[in-house]
């Protein structure tokens, strides 16, 4: 392990976690579009709101659709068009969580072509001290006192540290050395957060 904290330079590029000195923790993570997609998957799956929104878009859709189709088939003696819409009503309500998912996938994906993304893609380095959790990579550099993070997630593969109601510090798991760093890592996070109050 190396001790002192210091900001990477252009060339400096290390995987791995390291303790930065007996207060700091420090990990490289590589961030691409897949990991803004894992933290909107999470945030649609915690927030109670997105969750109430995804749900009422997955039942109303359908809904209005079998209910066209019933009006269709009833008032217009139009029985096969109706039955149709009936028909494409049930199946969409099974598959309208997979279809909405690939949607949003597509969206994010969508917005990210345009440009390079420099600063919020690539290789990255991530500090956490008993202050502030701060992110560099080759372009600049963030910071935020523990005080202004609203809360820190844990899902599947990934820590999230929200500095907002939806922006958040993404953190792979994949980027660590093994299992127990990366709680060591959410672990410590966690209790800087806690004391920082």
């Amino acid at each position: 392990m190396k001790f002192g904290i210091s900001a990477p330079n252009k060339a400096e590029v290390q995987l791995g976690m390291r303790n930065s000195g007996s207060d700091a923790m420090e990990v490289n993570v590589k961030i691409d579009v897949n990991d803004v997609i894992a933290a909107d998957e999470h945030l649609i799956r915690n927030l109670p709101a997105l969750r109430r929104r995804v749900q009422f878009c997955r039942f109303s859709i359908p809904f209005a659709l079998a209910m066209f189709g019933i009006v269709m088939s009833k008032t217009r003696g139009l029985r096969l068009e109706g039955n149709f819409l009936i028909g494409f009503a049930v199946i969409l309500l099974f598959f309208a969580p997979a279809l909405m998912r690939w949607g949003r996938h597509r969206q994010i994906r969508s917005m990210f072509r345009y440009g390079s993304n420099r600063a919020l893609f690539g290789e990255q380095k991530i500090i956490i001290n008993k202050t502030e959790i701060a992110r560099y990579n080759q372009y600049g550099h963030s910071a935020y006192y523990w005080p202004a993070v609203e809360r820190i997630e844990v899902g599947s593969k990934h820590a999230f540290i929200f500095v907002s109601a939806v922006q958040a510090i993404v953190i792979p798991k994949r980027d660590f050395s093994s299992e127990h760093e990366f709680d060591l890592f959410v672990e410590n996070a966690r209790m800087y957060h806690r004391e920082a109050g």
